[in-house]
């Protein structure tokens, strides 16, 4: 706003540091009691539920399969079926299985649906082991692997299909199942549209499966080979990182310019490469910021935010005078911590900003206690899965309902209420300006 003095960077520690031991203190004490204990699962492909969509089918000898691959029928756009493995004199196939020649007795290891299945079984004349369905341990044998894959907000497969990124082909893996927000999706899913931190169960060799862990757009989760390379100039990332942030902290550089320097410096030496220098820039997040800020400037100049704020002093009525300044920054914290729940921290901050600018100077107050309590209100985001991206990225591969974060994060969400309403005004108290 220019007349007011910026806020530092270790100005929020005062506050946070209290919130943290008081939230540590209620998630160890307080959580495991309103939490159910869930049995796990001992395998994967019972965690997704895959007894009736993986099994085996034998070639007869009266198969037109005989002599001819799985392409020449196309298996998989007749059936919707997926041949993941072949079985043929007690080995096991894994490689170029589209365009491999089927023999009598050769064993198939397939996903698809019970009707699916059927069908196949009456016109390619193939006999359906049903006795037998796969599990993680028949899947699991030689180099393949069976293991869940995290989708990150930085993978260039969302808003698209399995089938539109020819996922087999450019991964080398099978998707068997995704997990979306506590629900298995398993039927038609290479004509799903995948979204951010979609779970998918994957099966693969380990060689395609380590290849996938390499890339930005996923988190494998499982145990993964891989080894740490250490640069001989390691030292320097931590020197630049310290000095940048103390040099922002006691005012002597902006931290824009810091980080400028400090990333030039780093690119010199090598110490970090010009991809990965791009690839950590969160574009996403900058250009949706860079959207709001113009719309926080409207809500401010076309009146909109004189007109909310105006509607929330006026709720402060009920209050005395001299407990109206408390009573409107327990609203703005509570409105701002309502919206987080479904929009993110950034937005939020920006369109609530100039509304505490409108409030404090309704009573003609310093607004730093208000912008405060904005800002840590926006990031108390606990009472839903979809309110923050580390709370959608745990809720499949954790197994956790809907209810279980509104049976924490309410709570949680009650108690900073209550703590930023009393603690704020004394960290930072009320000043009349003017």
């Amino acid at each position: 706003m220019g007349t007011y003095e910026p806020l530092g960077m270790f100005e929020f520690t005062k506050y946070s540091a209290i919130q943290l031991i008081i939230g540590l203190t209620f998630i160890i004490l307080i959580v495991y009691r309103f939490l159910p204990s869930r049995t796990v699962p001992s395998s994967l492909t019972q965690s997704y539920q895959m007894g009736e969509f993986l099994t085996e089918m034998k070639i007869s000898e009266n198969s037109p399969l005989i002599g001819k691959t799985c392409l020449d029928r196309n298996l998989n756009r007749n059936f919707d079926v997926t041949v993941l493995d072949i079985v043929r004199d007690g080995k096991m196939i894994t490689m170029n299985i589209r365009n491999l020649i089927l023999k009598e007795d050769d064993i198939l290891f397939v996903r698809g649906t019970v009707d699916n299945f059927l069908r196949m079984k009456d016109l390619e004349k193939v006999t359906l082991l049903t006795d037998e369905k796969l599990t993680e341990k028949e899947l699991v044998q030689e180099d393949n692997v069976l293991v869940e894959c995290l989708l990150t907000d930085k993978s260039d497969l969302t808003g698209k299909s399995l089938m539109q990124i020819n996922f087999r082909r450019r991964f080398g893996g099978f998707v068997l199942a995704i997990r979306r927000e506590g629900e298995i999706l398993r039927k038609k899913i290479a004509h799903i549209t995948l979204r951010t931190f979609d779970t998918l169960l994957i099966y693969g060799s380990r060689q395609n499966i380590d290849r996938i862990s390499e890339s930005n757009g996923f988190i494998v989760l499982d145990e993964i080979d891989t080894q740490l390379k250490k640069h001989r100039l390691w030292w320097l990332g931590i020197v630049v990182i310290l000095t940048v942030v103390g040099l922002s902290a006691l005012g002597i550089l902006p931290i824009l310019s810091g980080t400028l320097v400090g990333v030039t410096i780093l690119l010199i030496f090598r110490v970090l490469a010009p991809n990965e220098a791009y690839n950590s820039v969160h574009w996403q997040v900058i250009i949706f910021i860079a959207a709001l800020i113009p719309l926080g400037q409207v809500i401010q100049t076309s009146g909109t935010a004189d007109w909310i704020g105006n509607s929330i002093y006026s709720l402060t009525d009920l209050f005395p005078d001299a407990y109206k300044p408390l009573a409107l920054l327990s609203l703005i914290y509570l409105i701002t911590m309502i919206l987080t729940e479904v929009s993110s921290n950034a937005a939020t901050a920006i369109l609530m900003t100039p509304i505490a600018f409108v409030v404090s100077a309704k009573i003609g107050l310093d607004p730093r206690p208000f912008i405060f309590a904005i800002c840590f209100a926006a990031s108390a985001s606990f009472i839903t899965p979809i309110g923050y991206q580390t709370n959608l990225m745990v809720y499949g591969p954790g197994g956790y309902k809907f209810t279980d974060y509104m049976k924490v994060g309410f709570p949680l969400a009650i108690i900073f209420w209550i703590l930023a309403t009393i603690l704020i005004p004394i960290l930072w108290p009320f000043q009349v300006i003017g």
